[in-house]
């Protein structure tokens, strides 16, 4: 009785004095707004894309109290989910013509669905949903993805402009991001080959040494030098010489396993960080790249169509037994590269070898 005697004193409240009322709405929107410009701060602040979409997940469920979230992402065929709160089964991947998620990216409109019994693309991910906001997150003027959110109660247009207006903050902080992420790549990547740069190379070994050394586990490093390519490049220019670069690099980037690394050291030095492979596994893994670098045939497209063949020599070194810092193991892996070269090039060899003997003889004398 209580209640419904406040519930009814304040009607009449609201009926005497309807001023009350509107600056109550105001004082509500003015909350909304407040918090809509809090989450956008926390988003915005984000630089890795992963970091913006636990972000928006976390500022439409915390701070602006939606049940259920979600922010899908287009990857090459379908719309794959990013971060989410409140689903315990969400849809990890919705192809565009599905669900009302599909559709506001295929039409590039939002969607504010009040009746989901009504919509024949609405997806009953909770039993207890009574509707559903979809808006179309846009790069530019790209439509990039859809962030949706779910309630148990009706959302209204309000909550559709405020998650609209969202939207952009959010399309804003996935562009730079993703513009971040380009940066980074530039900085530590490089340019002609795509391996890692000197310095993202040896920034990468010493981190592998320091985790190696924690969690005693080995690592391989593989020193590769394109055998004869100053000759290459007095011979058939530079074109040619780039091209060699580019080719190497991609054949040995594609053959790497799991979890390796592939940098340019330098002119036609390679670095490979192999973690987690056995001494076998390393041997086997250089002779198979040594392998196919050799069995290459350059044709035409190389700009030099009487380049027979391109080799590579490799060194090996192994942490702890060939060097027990990133400057060590460096050292062994080159020294074992020059005596592979010094023996005729197109040879694997070991740091520990005390006879130098290759892994591979195989060179055209």
């Amino acid at each position: 009785m209580m209640a419904r005697r406040g519930i009814h004193a304040e009607a009449v409240t609201t009926a005497r004095n309807p001023a009350a009322h509107t600056q109550r709405d105001e004082t509500a929107e003015l909350a909304r707004l407040t918090a809509l410009h809090r989450a956008g701060i926390a988003v915005a602040r984000q630089r890795d894309l992963t970091d913006v979409m636990t972000a928006v997940v976390h500022e439409l469920a915390q701070t602006l109290g939606y049940h259920f979230v979600s922010v899908y992402l287009w990857e090459e065929t379908a719309l794959r989910l990013q971060a989410q709160h409140g689903y315990a089964t969400p849809a990890r991947e919705i192809p565009p013509d599905r669900g009302v998620i599909g559709r506001v990216f295929r039409e590039g409109a939002s969607a504010l669905i009040t009746d989901p019994a009504a919509d024949p693309d609405f997806f009953y991910a909770d039993t207890h949903v009574q509707s559903q906001i979809a808006v179309p997150i846009l790069d530019g003027e790209r439509v990039c993805g859809v962030v949706s959110v779910e309630s148990v109660v009706l959302l209204d247009a309000r909550d559709h402009e405020l998650l609209e207006l969202f939207a952009q903050q959010i399309g804003i902080a996935i562009s730079n991001a993703r513009l971040h992420a380009a940066l980074v790549r530039a900085a530590w990547t490089d340019a002609l080959t795509g391996a890692l740069n000197h310095a993202a190379l040896l920034n990468g070994l010493e981190g592998a040494v320091v985790e190696a050394a924690a969690s005693d586990r080995p690592l391989t490093v593989l020193f590769v030098d394109i055998d004869h390519f100053k000759a290459l490049n007095d011979r058939y220019g530079h074109q040619t010489g780039d091209h060699i670069l580019q080719h190497c690099a991609e054949r040995l980037q594609a053959l790497l396993p799991m979890g390796a690394l592939l940098g340019r050291y330098g002119g036609e030095e390679f670095v490979i960080l192999a973690p987690d492979i056995t001494d076998d596994e390393a041997a086997a893994l250089a002779e198979q790249l040594r392998a196919a670098i050799a069995g290459d045939t350059w044709s035409a497209s190389s700009a030099a169509s009487d380049v027979s063949q391109v080799t590579i020599s490799i060194g090996i070194a192994r942490y702890p037994y060939d060097g027990a810092s990133s400057v060590a193991l460096l050292r062994a892996a080159d020294r074992a590269l020059y005596a592979a070269k010094a023996a005729g090039r197109n040879r694997v060899y070991r740091a520990d070898e005390p006879a130098r003997k290759p892994l591979s003889v195989t060179a055209r004398e």
